[in-house]
């Protein structure tokens, strides 16, 4: 899979999901992300009451997960990605 998706209820049921996606691997998505998206949202709401959390990025060595989080649903996008191999020039003068 290059990019999928899946949305779920609130209890974790898959509602949707791209369709050459399994269902044993939607759901394996769903219960690794539940968990953080609802730990995410109380450290923010923790830290100031008046922000709600939104969105998450995580990026892994090959992978990059967006959870859109909403009271009701949760949207998990998943991308492969590949590191670019173009080298940085800083904008700072060296010190020679």
């Amino acid at each position: 899979l290059q990019s999928s998706y899946v949305i779920c209820n609130q209890e974790g049921m898959v509602l949707r999901r791209l369709p050459s996606m399994s269902q044993e691997m939607a759901e394996r998505y769903v219960n690794c992300t539940m968990p953080l998206a609802a730990k995410g949202k109380n450290v923010v709401r923790d830290l100031d009451p008046k922000i709600d959390l939104r969105n998450i990025r995580i990026r892994m060595k090959r992978k990059e997960v967006l959870l859109s989080v909403d009271n009701e649903f949760l949207i998990a996008l998943v991308q492969h990605w590949t590191p670019s191999t173009a080298q940085y020039v800083s904008d700072r003068p060296t010190n020679n």
